[in-house]
Parts: C-alpha cells; sequence; structure tokens
C-alpha cells in the first residue's frame, strides 16, 4: 500500500499512531496549539495517504458516510469565514482526521485474520505512559480527563485481540473497576454497561434502533440533570464519596441550564466556535456534553448535523456487519462512546486526544468483522457463555 509496507503493518502503524497521538495530546494537552499540531500530524502521517484513494472511490460509489464530509467540511470552513477562529479551524481540522480515520478503518479488517501480540502490548504501553505521567505529574491534568484516555485504550487493546464475548466482556469490566478505582471515572460504569448488555440481548443485534434509545436516553439524561439540585443524590454514596473525598455534584446541573440558556440567544445557528465557556467554582469550564455544546456553538443546525453523522454510521453497520457478534461488539462500543459524550466533549473538541481513540473504536468494529467461520464461533461460544 506505502512503499514496501505490507498492508498489516500500514494497518498496525496507523493504530499506533493514532494511540500515540493520543498519548502525545494528553500529556501536552497544556500547550493549546502545539498539541493539536502534533496530534494531526502523527494521524495524517499514516492515515490520510491511505484514506485519500478510498474517500475518491467510496464518494464515487455514492456512499452518505463519506459524501458527508466534503459537504460538512465546505460548511464549517464558510462559518469559519463569517466567525472567524481559531476554534473554528480546529474543529475543522478535527473533521479532517475524523474522516480519515474512518476510511482507514477498512484496514482494520486485516486484524480480524490474526492476532498480534506485540500490537497488543505496544496499545497497552500507551495506556501505562499516561499512567506514569500522569502519577510524576499529576497536578497538570484533571484525573478523570486522563482516566478516560487510558480507558478507551484499554478497550481499543481488548477489541483488537478478543474474539469472544464472554472474555471481551470480562477484561472490559476489569478494566473500567481498574480506571473508576484510581481515576474516579463514574461514567465509564455506564459505557461499559451499554457495551456489555449490547454484545449479550437481542437488541445489540441492530445498531439502529440500540442507537435511537441511546438518543432518547441522552435527551432524558439532559431533563433530568438541568431539574436536579446539586448533590441531590450524596447521602446514598456515602462509602463512595468518603473514598475519593467528593460528592457526587459534578456541576453539570448547573452548567447545562446555563448552556442552554444561551443557547437560547441562538437557537438555529448558534454563538460561534468560541462560545461556550461558562464561569463555575472559580474556574471557565466547557459545558461537559458535546451535544450541548454544538448547541451553544453551532444552534440546533449544528446538532442536526452531528445527528445525522452519527444515524448514517449507525445505518451503515446495520446493513453491513454480517457476523452477529461484530454486529453486537459494534452496537455497544459505538453507543457507549455516543452516550458517553453526553458527560464530555470528546468526538470533536476539547478532549480530543480522547476523541481520537474513540473514533478509531468505531472504524475497527465498523469494518473489522471477523471471518464467518471465526465470527459463527465466537458468537457461538459467547452465547454459550452467557
Amino acid at each position: 500500500m506505502i512503499g514496501k509496507l505490507t498492508p498489516r503493518l500500514v494497518t498496525y502503524a496507523w493504530i499506533l499512531s493514532v494511540c500515540l497521538a493520543s498519548v502525545v495530546g494528553c500529556v501536552l494537552v497544556g500547550t493549546g496549539r502545539a498539541s493539536s499540531i502534533a496530534m494531526a500530524v502523527l494521524v495524517g502521517c499514516t492515515t490520510l495517504r491511505v484514506a485519500a484513494p478510498w474517500l475518491v472511490r467510496r464518494i464515487a460509489s455514492g456512499d452518505p458516510l463519506y459524501l458527508y464530509f466534503p459537504i460538512m467540511l465546505v460548511a464549517v470552513t464558510l462559518r469559519v469565514i463569517w466567525d472567524t477562529g481559531v476554534a473554528g479551524l480546529q474543529f475543522a481540522a478535527a473533521l479532517v482526521l475524523i474522516c480519515s480515520i474512518l476510511l482507514s478503518g477498512f484496514a482494520g479488517r486485516l486484524l480480524a485474520r490474526k492476532r498480534n501480540v506485540l500490537l497488543l502490548l505496544a496499545i497497552l504501553a500507551c495506556a501505562i505512559l499516561i499512567i506514569g505521567w500522569y502519577a510524576s505529574f499529576p497536578g497538570l491534568r484533571q484525573k478523570n480527563a486522563v482516566g478516560g484516555a487510558v480507558f478507551y485504550l484499554l478497550l481499543l487493546s481488548g477489541i483488537v485481540f478478543l474474539r469472544d464475548r464472554f472474555w471481551l466482556s470480562a477484561y472490559l469490566l476489569s478494566s473500567a473497576a481498574v480506571v473508576v478505582a484510581i481515576f474516579d471515572m463514574r461514567s465509564i460504569v455506564i459505557v461499559c454497561a451499554i457495551i456489555v448488555f449490547a454484545m449479550y440481548h437481542p437488541l445489540g443485534k441492530s445498531p439502529r434502533i440500540l442507537f435511537l434509545a441511546v438518543v432518547v436516553m441522552i435527551l432524558g439524561t439532559i431533563i433530568v440533570v438541568s431539574v436536579m439540585q446539586t448533590g441531590a443524590f450524596d447521602k446514598y454514596l456515602q462509602a463512595y464519596n468518603s473514598h475519593f473525598q467528593r460528592g457526587l455534584e459534578s456541576g453539570r446541573d448547573v452548567i447545562w441550564p446555563m448552556v442552554l440558556d444561551q443557547a437560547s440567544a441562538a437557537p438555529y445557528f448558534g454563538l460561534g466556535f468560541d462560545a461556550g465557556k461558562f464561569s463555575f467554582r472559580d474556574e471557565e469550564m466547557s459545558a461537559h456534553n458535546q451535544y450541548l455544546e454544538i448547541l451553544v456553538q453551532q444552534g440546533g443546525v449544528g446538532v442536526l448535523l452531528v445527528a445525522l453523522l452519527l444515524t448514517i454510521i449507525a445505518n451503515k453497520a446495520s446493513i453491513s456487519i454480517r457476523d452477529e457478534f461484530c454486529r453486537q461488539r459494534f452496537s455497544g462500543v459505538f453507543c457507549g462512546i455516543v452516550y458517553a459524550n453526553n458527560f464530555e466533549v470528546q468526538l470533536f473538541q476539547n478532549l480530543f486526544y480522547i476523541g481520537l481513540v474513540q473514533w478509531l473504536l468505531i472504524a475497527l468494529t465498523l469494518y473489522g468483522e471477523m471471518p464467518r467461520t471465526l465470527g459463527t464461533r465466537a458468537s457461538s461460544g459467547g452465547n454459550s457463555g452467557a
């Protein structure tokens, strides 16, 4: 594919470059533009050259997923010209990287044919690097942001190596337990529950239906959190709070109403990419919700465009993934990531170093379908495990 490199080596290089970019983004997050540039270069080196030929082919075939990105990029560019700002340029760059990762996901089919211990260890090493960095410099990054990067790298290592739903579920739950214990990432528990549910429940066989259910969950969560009082459930979590020396209150029940109020000033096209900063506890914070952040920045039109992208992906998976286990695995990973961004801003902005790994997981589970014989064996093995 590239020079004398075999397709398998290109695939491994692509996966590791995204993982390394995630590590760099996490470690250098305080450097702002330098971090974004380093991430883009690392991802671009192994994705853009692979993705460009695929993009032409997929657009020529009328694939709606890849028709979406050029149109969206033009729309974002026009918005940046209209409302100039670095944040808009970073959003446009994120779209290019997302498109290249999804296109390179075709190469992920190679992973289904043969396990590679070195690839597994390399991904785990990236997670260990982040943990080591945080242990050495704990004051440079909030622990839940670091924990998110570690969790999704651990999830990635399980996806590329484990082919049985029982062992993948056990590995996922074990990884989540470690991340929650060390980094206090409570939302990870919900993500894990969605993934395990999808892999065992018949609903996971339909990515479109499960995605619709998650959309309803997102809307319900926003409504409930926006009207509840801070710390209302603390008394039910006394032991947990004592261990981590914190309460349930994350500030979202304060910030989300502020976001909705600000978004009402420009409900259709938003207030621009640089909007969406809120003062809380003497800090300037984001919306802590990817969808509400886009709502305040780009209005209802922006939210609909994001919903369209996610809907196209769910629909594509429902049509193209034939193996039962692979379809349920995709449904869980995709819907878990979609719901996780109801609490953080990862898929396109802010914690995009986590978003890179999330898009990599979506790409690999969307295109990394196992051979029919292996998939059938894994599926039957998982069913017996249930």
